[in-house]
């Protein structure tokens, strides 16, 4: 579903250590680190997920009407067919991104699958296939971070046990976050003994 790169990871370890946007996230958040009062909580799902897969060059649909889904490891592509498992984690997949801000890079897609594995994938064959595959991948390649995730994840829930509702396009990232009892990455950074 999302490109991977051994070049993007190298990019990930760049990300900021500061607020530890995601890519997507350092792209759209023009504000500055110490200003949080632009908030991105306040966007429909609708204006995130479009703004997630024009930033990372996916498909408007997500990739539900391709035939194959094509990831790159490295200068390797490798091809798989777009089963229909695949197409229905893909959106609670897509929708996960945004609410916990993993980015579409191989150790965030790492990040991302030991999350939904830690949450519970349910029926999802897929979503555990794939997800299982690329959190071993990121155990090898950022294992404190994929374990990280993984443990978040446990005390979580997600999409693929709730569902997606009919209204998620009107939803709000804040909204979806706390429906998964996530707290947005910043808030986790700057969280501490009160």
């Amino acid at each position: 579903m999302c490109l991977f790169s051994v070049w993007t990871f190298h990019k990930a370890d760049r990300q900021c250590r500061v607020c530890r946007s995601s890519k997507w996230r350092a792209k759209s958040d023009q504000a500055s680190h110490g200003d949080r009062s632009e908030s991105r909580g306040h966007w429909t799902l609708r204006e995130a997920r479009a703004r997630y897969l024009s930033e990372n060059g996916f498909d408007d649909d997500g990739g539900q009407a391709r035939n194959w889904v094509r990831i790159k490891i490295g200068p390797v592509p490798i091809m798989f067919p777009n089963t229909n498992g695949r197409r229905a984690a893909l959106l609670p997949h897509d929708l996960h991104h945004l609410a916990t801000g993993y980015d579409t890079t191989l150790v965030g897609e790492a990040e991302i699958g030991a999350w939904e594995l830690g949450s519970g994938c349910r029926h999802y064959y897929a979503a555990w296939i794939l997800d299982l595959g690329a959190a071993v991948t990121g155990l090898v390649l950022a294992p404190r971070r994929v374990v990280r995730a993984f443990l978040r994840g446990r005390r979580c829930t997600n999409l693929y046990h709730l569902g997606v509702e009919a209204d998620w396009p009107e939803q709000t990232l804040d909204e979806l976050r706390e429906r998964l009892r996530l707290q947005a990455p910043h808030e986790r950074q700057g969280a501490g003994p009160t």
